[in-house]
Order: structure tokens, then C-alpha cells, then sequence
């Protein structure tokens, strides 16, 4: 046999190998054939793509460099080598390889499709769409190209249309996982949940290891109470998140685990793959940062909640009553324009307010550095509609983790995080990215929210005078199993009492009241609620007795809400950070009596409390009193606190010195 058809007999060792995903062995093999036939363009382009799969970048990026010294117009190298600059984040060099490969070859396929998802990495959605049907008007049969499209329509908010890409898709490919993952995204957010779960168990039955989606798959059955196999899928992604696998998103984590150490790790993990510092210099990193000449710390939050949403309602109040002879503070909204009672309110309150939801993130950076931020604070994490790409960049000298995300980020480059000597005790800190800025207490409250006066009947709210009502307005994603049964076992031992509880969907009852029936409760003492407007929401809670919190994932926003309209939480404190709010929260008011550490011991109070009239009305009597003599709603107190931990970090940035724990006992002295 010649060496010709040695090397070619390689080749296509190489290909086969390619083929069933065993890119490793495809690497080797076509060495093997290199060294027969060094200038072979098609066995240079095989093995970079086979290193691009193994995200051995550099390694890739050498054998385009050689394959295009030997052959300047070939069109795979080209679009190879944009692969390796987007896997850099940059996105602008690599869109000039794929142009120059489509230049060579219009036909490119590859370069076609990497392109779209290119401008989509950028936020051009304009561009990526225009290009995408450019890209279907050649491929029309593409799988991949009616993925990409659908992508771009979901960013674009149009998720009815993008569905109609995602089914093309899995038409023309039935066992495309990733299009039934992002068409169950697509279906959630056209509120289909039971469709959306259909979508991700066929996913999940192609791919179980595919990026993030046991997270996801579990984070709905969580939101719709079916609770089928969970225990062994919950084993799944713990397990592989100790091998450092991409199983979930971190928010989905926070209901799932109470390891500190095993949040870390998500959250780690997801930065790594989503949100990861910049391996080298890009456009967005080498805006320059102006030097702060100006005497006011400027402070920028960034949030898309700046609308009636849980962290508009805690924060107001702060943004209003900031010192500003210190400080300036700016709202970078990237949510929508509402023009909603809250968003009306903090466009007042904000020194000033920037829309900025449709710009891009080299936009926003522009934008930040121009006003010369000293901190940015985030107030989204990773939340929905989170930008932590912002921040990936550094978009300004100090970064802050607060508010939204209860939990780590595990990204170097968010420098805090607020919190409480209850949130992170000393044993937890080394499971925290951030360094913690220890407030005494980590909440930010509004002393000024409104409760209706409306005085909701127990007849009208579907409850009976005579029955005890234990609550959980939680939202349905925090209920955990365990949670549920404690709760069937406190219902079973108080027989004259109900469960009352937020309505989600009307699957999510249909799958409580089957478990129920199945703990041996009748359904009919778990009652629902429907969603409310916030102040009529809260004095709703004056027709329950005790609030009964869930863990690992607490109440936060929920629970303050309970304490602030005078309704007892009784709190299950766990390990993590969102496994402790409920704790801080009621140690913030003064009711440690209303803290357990064990479920014996919560499930042992809940009875006690329900079975103790007195005693319970003494609790309530006391958090009448405490309302609004501690801590917890004190906004202009906690607002000095913030205003110190603030001027702290500044001092020691300006200063030079590297970011540590803070701890914020007494408010400073305003000069």
C-alpha cells in the first residue's frame, strides 16, 4: 500500500472517529495521516475541528495558521479559525473569518451558521436574523439554521414564532436534543409549563448529560410539583457537579442543595461556560476606565427589576434616602420600560434613570465608564434576564453581588457580597467567591410599603373562621419533597387547621393534592391563592395564623412581607446562604424563638404554636412591638450601614489595596 493510501485510510479512520464523538482518537489518526501527507488541507481542517470539540484551542489555532499558510482560500480553515477567536470572546475578529470564508465559498454552510451565532453573542439581533434567513434561504432543510433562528426570535421576544423554528428543527432532526431544551425554554416563557417539561424529558431521553439541562428539567418539575423520579435525578446532578460537570444553572440550585460548597461549584461552573474573565483583551475590555476625579462615590445598580417585582420593593427605599452629599446613584435598567407604580417611583428616586434594555453590552459598558461608576452593583446575580457579561468585562472598578441572587456568583470578578453574620458565618466563607461585607442585617427594607386597608374576610378568601392557617406564599420551585411531608405530618397532627398556599398553575394543585391524598390528608385542606397586587397581597396575610417557611431555598422577600403585615415565620435554618435568610430576617426583628435548626424541631414548633394560642399570641403581640423598633424595617439605619460598607470599599480601592471582608457594626460619621 502507498503512502497515499495509508494516509487516506487514516483519513477516514479520523472521519469515523469524528463521527461517533470520539474526537479524541480522531486527533490521533489524523496525525497519523499528516505525517504521510503533511500538506493535506482536508486532514489540517479535520484535525482542527476535532481540537475545537476538545476545546483545545490553541492547538487549533496552530494547524489553521498552518493549513492557510499551504492554502490561504481555504474556507474551512478560515471558519475554523473564527471558532477559536469566538472561544477568546473575540467575536469582532472572528466575524471577519467567517466573512473572509464565505468571501472564498458562499456556500460555507459552517461559516454561515457560526456567523448567525456570532452577531447573536453580540446582541445584534437585527444582523443575526437578517443573516439567519439569508442562511435559510440556501439551507432550508438545516436543523441547526432553524435552531439559531429560533434563538434569535426568542431574544427578539417573539416565542411564539420561534417555536414554529424549534418544531422545524426537530422535524428535520428527531433526535436534535438541544432544540427540544430550547424549545422547552421557549414554551415557559410563553407559560406552557407542562409543554415545556415534555420538551426537556425528550431532551433529557436523547441527551442526559446535555449542558444545564437537568437543572432546568428539575427546576420545573419543582414548579409544577411533579415530583416523578426527582430523587434520582436530584442524585444525578449533585453527582455530577462534584465531577464539574454543567448540570444546572446556579439560581435552579439554590432549591435543590443546601451544600454551600456544592453551589460554589455550580455557580463556578456556569461562570466557566457562560460568563467566563476574558483569556485576553477584547473590544469590550479595552475601554478605558476614567480616572475618578469627581468628589461624589457613583454608584450604579444594575437590575432589570426596576419594575413591581420583589427587588424594587426592598430597595426603594434605600435609593431614596442615600446620602447625596456622598454619593450618586444611577439605575442601568435593562428590563423593560413599565412605567408601573414602582418603576415610576425609583425613576424619581435615582439621581438618574438609564434605559438601557436594548442596547448591547459594549453599549452599557460604554455607557457605565463614561459616567465613571466607582461601583456597580448587581442587583440581578443569575436571575432571569440577568447580563453577567457586563460584568465579566469589568465595568467598573468595584463589583458587587447583592439582592437578587441569593448565593456566590464564583466569579472573580464580583469583589462582594452583602450579607450578615447569620447568612455567612466564618466556616462558610471559603465557599463564597466574593469577599462578604457583613451588615447586621443583609435586607434592605422599605419602612414605607403600603398595606390595603381593605380587611380581607377568611369567608372570601376561601378559609374558615374556625381553622387554624398555616401559609406559604413561597414560590412553588422552593418546595422541596421533605418540605411537603413535614407539612403533611404538622397538618395530621393539628387535625382543626389548613394549608394555604400561592396558586402557580393548575397542574402544580392538581400534583399537591395528589400528594396529600397520598400523606393521607384530604386535598381539600390545602387552599390556594391567586396572585394579588402588592398592597392588597400583603394585608391578605392578616387572615393567616403562621407562616411556615421552606428550605433549602427560604422565604426572602416573602418573609419580610409576612413580618412587615405582622404575620409570624417560623424558619428551618439550613447551611446556605438562601437556606439562612429566613433566620437573619427574624434575628434582624428579634424573634430567634421562631428559628429551628432541625425538622423535628420545626415541625415540633409548628404544632406547639397551632395547639398554643397564647403563646402564639404573645409572638404576635411581640412582633408588634418589634415591627418598628428593630432593625429589620429600620430603612434610614440600614441605609447608613450601606453607606459606610460603601465608603469602606472605595477607601480601600482608591487606597490600592485588594478586596477583604468588611465588617459594618455602626453607621459612620457623616462629615
Amino acid at each position: 500500500m502507498d503512502l497515499f493510501e495509508q494516509a487516506k485510510q487514516r483519513f477516514m479512520a479520523g472521519i469515523n472517529a469524528m463521527g461517533r464523538q470520539a474526537y479524541t482518537e480522531a486527533v490521533s489518526e489524523f496525525q497519523v495521516s499528516l505525517q504521510l501527507l503533511p500538506d493535506r488541507i482536508s486532514t489540517l481542517t479535520n484535525l482542527a475541528a476535532a481540537y475545537i470539540q476538545l476545546h483545545q484551542w490553541a492547538d487549533a489555532r496552530k494547524v489553521c495558521d498552518r493549513a492557510l499558510v499551504i492554502d490561504p482560500l481555504s474556507s474551512a480553515a478560515w471558519t475554523h479559525l473564527g471558532l477559536v477567536e469566538n472561544a477568546n470572546r473575540l467575536h469582532r475578529l472572528a466575524l471577519e473569518h467567517f466573512e473572509r470564508a464565505l468571501h472564498i465559498d458562499p456556500s460555507n454552510i459552517d461559516a454561515q451558521l457560526n456567523r448567525v451565532a456570532t452577531f447573536i453573542q453580540l446582541q445584534e439581533y437585527t444582523t443575526a436574523l437578517t443573516c439567519s434567513q439569508q442562511l435559510l434561504q440556501l439551507a432550508p432543510d438545516h436543523a441547526s439554521a432553524h435552531l439559531n433562528h429560533g434563538n434569535i426570535l426568542s431574544e427578539l421576544g417573539q416565542d411564539s414564532v420561534a417555536l414554529e423554528h424549534y418544531q422545524k428543527s426537530i422535524t428535520l432532526d428527531p433526535k436534535f436534543a438541544k432544540a427540544y431544551l430550547n424549545q422547552g425554554h421557549a414554551l415557559q416563557d410563553t407559560r406552557q409549563p407542562e409543554q415545556a417539561l415534555i420538551s426537556y424529558r425528550q431532551a433529557f431521553a436523547l441527551d442526559p448529560t446535555l449542558d444545564f439541562l437537568l437543572g432546568n428539567l428539575l427546576h420545573l418539575q419543582l414548579i409544577l410539583g411533579d415530583w416523578f423520579n426527582l430523587e434520582e435525578l436530584i442524585e444525578q446532578l449533585l453527582s455530577g457537579i462534584t465531577q464539574h460537570k454543567k448540570r444546572t444553572p446556579p439560581f435552579a440550585m439554590l432549591g435543590i442543595s443546601d451544600s454551600p460548597l456544592q453551589q460554589l461549584r455550580t455557580a463556578e461552573i456556569w461562570v466557566k461556560d457562560k460568563y467566563p474573565e476574558p483569556p485576553i483583551a477584547t473590544e469590550l475590555a479595552c475601554i478605558s476606565q476614567s480616572n475618578s476625579s469627581h468628589s461624589k462615590i457613583r454608584i450604579g445598580f444594575f437590575s432589570m427589576d426596576f419594575r413591581n417585582h420583589a427587588v424594587a420593593f426592598l430597595i426603594a427605599g434605600i435609593i431614596e434616602i442615600l446620602n447625596r452629599d456622598q454619593f450618586q446613584v444611577i439605575a442601568f435598567n435593562f428590563g423593560l420600560v413599565t412605567n408601573d407604580e414602582m418603576q415610576t417611583r425609583l425613576r424619581q428616586g435615582f439621581d438618574q434613570f438609564l434605559d438601557i434594555h436594548d442596547k448591547t453590552d459594549l453599549e452599557i459598558i460604554k455607557l457605565a465608564k463614561q459616567h465613571q461608576i466607582d461601583i456597580a452593583v448587581d442587583l440581578a446575580g443569575f436571575t432571569e434576564g440577568s447580563r453577567p457579561t457586563l460584568f465579566a468585562q469589568r465595568i467598573a472598578p468595584i463589583q458587587i453581588n447583592y439582592l437578587g441572587f441569593p448565593g456566590t456568583m464564583g466569579a472573580g470578578y464580583i469583589d462582594y457580597i452583602i450579607a450578615d453574620h447569620t447568612l455567612v458565618p466564618s466556616t462558610s466563607r471559603p465557599h463564597f467567591s466574593e469577599k462578604i461585607v457583613y451588615l447586621p442585617c443583609f435586607q434592605a427594607t422599605d419602612s414605607q410599603r403600603l398595606i390595603a386597608l381593605q380587611n380581607f374576610t377568611r369567608q372570601a378568601l376561601g378559609l374558615s373562621d374556625s381553622v387554624f392557617v398555616y401559609c406559604c406564599f413561597n414560590n412553588s420551585y422552593k418546595i422541596l419533597p421533605e418540605t411537603f411531608q413535614s407539612w403533611m405530618r404538622i397538618l395530621k397532627a393539628t387535625p382543626n387547621s389548613v394549608l394555604w398556599l400561592l396558586y402557580d398553575h393548575a397542574a402544580t394543585v392538581i400534583h399537591r393534592q395528589q400528594a396529600a391524598r397520598a400523606a393521607g390528608i384530604d386535598p381539600q385542606r390545602l387552599v390556594f391563592a391567586h396572585r394579588l397586587p402588592p398592597a392588597e397581597y400583603l394585608a391578605r396575610y392578616r387572615c393567616a395564623d403562621l407562616f411556615l417557611d421552606t428550605l433549602p431555598f427560604n422565604a426572602g422577600t416573602t418573609c419580610s412581607d409576612a413580618l412587615w403585615a405582622g404575620l409570624p415565620v417560623l424558619t428551618l435554618r439550613g447551611e446556605s446562604f438562601a437556606a439562612r435568610m429566613g433566620a437573619s430576617l427574624l434575628t434582624a426583628i428579634h424573634l430567634p424563638e421562631l428559628i429551628t435548626t432541625s425538622r423535628e424541631a420545626y415541625e415540633a414548633r409548628a404544632i406547639e404554636l397551632a395547639t398554643d394560642r397564647q403563646q402564639l399570641q404573645a409572638i404576635r403581640d411581640k412582633l408588634a412591638r418589634n415591627r418598628l423598633t428593630t432593625p429589620l424595617f429600620n430603612t434610614t439605619l440600614f441605609a447608613r450601614h450601606l453607606e459606610t460598607a460603601f465608603i469602606q470599599i472605595v477607601e480601600r480601592q482608591r487606597a490600592g489595596l485588594a478586596p477583604d471582608h468588611l465588617f459594618v457594626d455602626q453607621p459612620a460619621v457623616l462629615s
